[in-house]
């Protein structure tokens, strides 16, 4: 209920510069090793992306990473990278042309819980 009313809602929006819908569609990620998730863009369903790192002492060499950049012939040219280390939070305003990817896991147990506030989402009965 935070993450779509009161306060941190407010504050979220201010943060990633758009107006956040009441409505997030939540998922707990667990990747193993070798797991990635592919270049994507995420368009125009959703308004916003938060992700919560969930990994204890996650370093860069441990892979994983949600990258940030360009798509190119050989996939993605990197510009930014954040690694889900517990306790830090990533939030970003979705663009259709804003790509991303997470990186290859190489050491188990990558854990991240993830919300995308949803623009077109109809209220349940």
């Amino acid at each position: 209920e935070a993450l779509t009313a009161g306060p941190l809602h407010t504050l979220l929006a201010a943060c990633c510069g758009v107006e956040l819908p009441s409505h997030i569609q939540m998922n707990a990620w667990r990747l193993a090793v070798g797991d990635k998730m592919a270049l994507h863009a995420d368009g125009t369903r959703y308004a916003a992306t938060v992700s919560l790192g969930l990994s204890q002492d996650w370093t860069a060499t441990k892979g994983g990473a949600i990258a940030f950049g360009w798509p190119t012939a050989d996939g993605l040219s990197v510009q930014e990278r954040w690694l889900p280390h517990a306790g830090d939070v990533l939030l970003f305003a979705v663009e259709a042309t804003l790509w991303h990817a997470v990186e290859e896991v190489c050491h188990p147990d990558r854990i991240t819980l993830t919300g995308q506030y949803l623009l077109d989402a109809k209220p349940t009965a």
